[in-house]
């Protein structure tokens, strides 16, 4: 059986859009999570809407 996921998604608006989603093992500790594309990012790095 696969090991599950964190699966925790986020939006960064840099020069375009990016979805990313954590792959990091489900229950993780911490706010630092993992996207296979662009790396880790925090909880604290996350708009509610796009920056100005």
């Amino acid at each position: 059986m696969a090991e599950r996921t964190c699966g925790i998604g986020a939006r960064f608006f840099d020069d375009e859009q990016y979805e990313a989603s954590c792959v990091l093992p489900e229950g993780h500790p911490g706010t630092v999570h993992q996207d296979p594309v662009i790396g880790s990012w925090d909880e604290d790095e996350i708009y509610g809407t796009p920056p100005a």
